[in-house]
């Protein structure tokens, strides 16, 4: 008799013959489990889904356990934020956000909905129309500190970014910013010095006139072309020149038709008068401001 015909009976009810766990005579069907009852009780074959869950837990935010005891075990809730979820069971719809007030959970929120702790423009002119929630306009005139004019209009706006200060300024740019160029003494001219606009004394610039009767020659003019071929005439010099001042009278035509230089209450040298009636005569003369005097140079 070989060992697979030979039962063994074991205590308390257990029984292996014939190939087959017995128990109280019963053998377990496919994927039963042979559970203990406990001192001095028979055990009995159970399904895995029948056998008791001693205890269940999660440390998933947002999840609870159906059961911690029995059967199958079902996790229900929404997974939280500090498990990697958001704690919100709704979609954000279009336009929307998820939004946290506690820093633990998330919920779709539109923008417009949130209130605005503070705001503030600063000093730059701006106000807003509300420090609190929703839509935020700025309204008022942006100060020149913050990039704007302070000013409403053009015109305003150009006077305020403006470096003239005194009438008769001149406004310019010198390579490298606009600057002010202030207005020069009485009789001075505009010039150009070192690349820039200056003033300077009106005797320093050489100007020319043709005459052909009676002038006066003005403190700018430099050159006076006299022609006589019509006629004689005078050409009177300034009254109150200036110091150093100096004009150059030419006679320019071929005629003995004299061009008479008055010195207007000043001599000319030693004389009041000098008759030019030689053709192409030139007198160079210079206002001596010591001896307040025309003296022929």
């Amino acid at each position: 008799m070989t060992a697979t015909n030979i039962d063994f009976i074991v205590k308390n009810g257990l029984q292996l013959g014939s190939g087959a766990l017995t128990t109280n005579g019963t053998a377990g069907s496919t994927g039963q489990v042979l559970t203990s009852q406990g001192s001095g009780t028979p055990p009995i074959w159970e399904t895995l889904s029948g056998v008791s869950v001693i205890s269940f837990q999660t440390s998933l935010s947002g999840l609870t356990p159906s059961s911690a005891t029995t059967g199958a075990i079902t996790l229900s809730g929404t997974l939280g934020a500090t498990s990697g979820g958001t704690g919100s069971s709704s979609a954000p719809t279009s336009g929307q956000f998820l939004y946290s007030s506690g820093g633990t959970t998330y919920a779709p929120t539109t923008l417009s909905s949130q209130a605005v702790t503070t705001f503030s423009a600063g000093s730059t002119g701006l106000t807003p129309n509300t420090a609190t929630s929703g839509v935020i306009t700025l309204a008022g005139t942006l100060n020149i500190a913050n990039g704007g004019t302070g000013q409403t209009s053009a015109s305003t706006a150009f006077n305020a970014l403006s470096p003239l200060t005194t009438a008769g300024d001149i406004i310019y740019y010198n390579g490298t910013t606009n600057t002010r160029l202030p207005i020069g003494s009485s009789g001075q001219v505009l010039t150009i010095s070192s690349g820039e606009p200056a003033w300077a004394s009106s005797s320093s610039i050489v100007s020319t006139k043709q005459v052909t009767t009676t002038y006066a020659i003005l403190s700018t003019d430099g050159t006076i072309f006299a022609n006589a071929a019509s006629g004689a005439f005078t050409v009177t010099l300034p009254a109150s020149p200036n110091a150093g001042e100096t004009h150059t009278i030419k006679k320019v035509d071929s005629t003995r038709q004299a061009v008479t230089l008055s010195g207007n209450g000043n001599n000319i040298d030693n004389y009041s008068t000098v008759t030019m009636n030689v053709p192409y005569l030139s007198i160079d003369v210079q206002w001596n401001a010591t001896s307040t005097v025309w003296q022929i140079i």
